[in-house]
């Protein structure tokens, strides 16, 4: 809890600056909270009220006020365009509560609780895939913008993070590497669309309703949320090619544990339903197998650089897993076809 809670510039207990987000935000009183302790930046709180079920946000003491801004600005726009994502609570001062200290400020956000299962633990089927290409179309279609985000386990930051890493002693590894610069390389960018991206697809930011659950909540007095879908922590959205969205989102999300012999299916599958609404290049369609294997290595190089500086958390290793079977996967991935 404390390494957790350093992330933020809080200079109250947990407990008092809950009990003032719930006078502020009129959530009623406090039966519970714990904490949700996946993710690398910012300090998430389930808190459970007379009102309700809700996730308090404290954003990470690195993040600027226009960042969180620019975060709370696609999210009201996705709510705008019907596109399931978490409900923000609002104040009369707005989105993002701020609590002074004397190590500075400490910026909230609040989020009514979506009672679903993440694709860690749902079993994705053709439906869903159908349904998640479309709402990254349906984001990817905002006509905002925001500022750019630099994302170190992103593929858009694959040339930096690859200049910031020292060595690679794994050899094969190395190889794939190699052969993913030197296609990404190659690439003519020069028409490729920049829109809002999410940034972050994988299975863990997925939330599926589940009715067993919903029934349960309604039971004890709590009204469930009526969507089927909800896409979570917007926190890497940035301003950038769209294609990129749906690289991360193959990625991560639908070759993450997909046998090989059914990549080739879920890859047209997902990209016909998206260009039934928005429309790609020819040279767009045929960077996504590079940006899905560049991918892998952004977070096949961040997460070895946190295990260099000993980093033993259970996600660092499981990501550095992933990442490297990922990778391994290079060359089944580069024989992708969409006609």
């Amino acid at each position: 809890m404390q390494t957790l809670f350093k992330r933020t510039n809080l200079s109250v207990s947990l407990e008092d600056a809950l009990n003032d987000i719930s006078r502020l935000f009129k959530l009623g009183a406090i039966s519970q909270f714990s904490l949700l302790n996946t993710g690398y930046q910012d300090l998430n709180i389930k808190l459970i009220t007379e009102k309700g079920i809700f996730i308090v946000k404290f954003f990470s003491k690195d993040r600027a006020h226009k960042r969180i801004s620019d975060i709370v600005k696609v999210m009201l726009s996705c709510h705008q365009k019907n596109i399931s994502v978490q409900n923000i609570l609002t104040t009369e001062d707005g989105q993002i509560l701020t609590l002074s200290g004397p190590n500075g400020n400490t910026y909230i956000t609040i989020f009514k609780y979506f009672l679903g299962n993440d694709f860690y633990h749902t079993t994705a089927t053709y439906d869903d895939y159908k349904h998640l290409a479309k709402t990254i179309a349906q984001i990817n279609s905002l006509d905002i913008e925001i500022d750019r985000f630099y994302d170190d386990w992103g593929p858009a930051n694959f040339f930096p993070e690859l200049e910031n890493t020292i060595s690679l002693s794994d050899k094969n590894i190395l190889s794939f590497v190699k052969e993913i610069k030197t296609n990404y390389e190659s690439l003519d960018t020069t028409n490729f669309q920049k829109s809002i991206i999410h940034g972050d697809l994988h299975r863990s930011n997925v939330l599926k309703s589940s009715v067993t659950e919903s029934n349960a909540l309604e039971a004890n007095g709590f009204k469930p949320d009526s969507k089927q879908y909800c896409i979570i922590d917007f926190g890497c959205t940035d301003f950038n090619w769209c294609i990129f969205d749906l690289a991360i989102f193959f990625a991560w999300f639908c070759f993450d544990e997909a046998a090989q012999d059914s990549m080739q299916e879920i890859y047209s599958l997902v990209l016909n339903e998206y260009t039934r609404y928005k429309t790609l290049s020819k040279e767009e369609i045929g960077a996504i197998p590079i940006l899905v294997s560049a991918s892998y290595a952004t977070y096949y190089l961040a997460t070895a650089r946190l295990l260099s500086q000993e980093d033993s958390t259970e996600q660092t290793k499981i990501w550095h897993e992933k990442s490297y079977a990922g990778l391994n996967k290079s060359a089944q991935i580069k024989k992708l076809r969409f006609c």
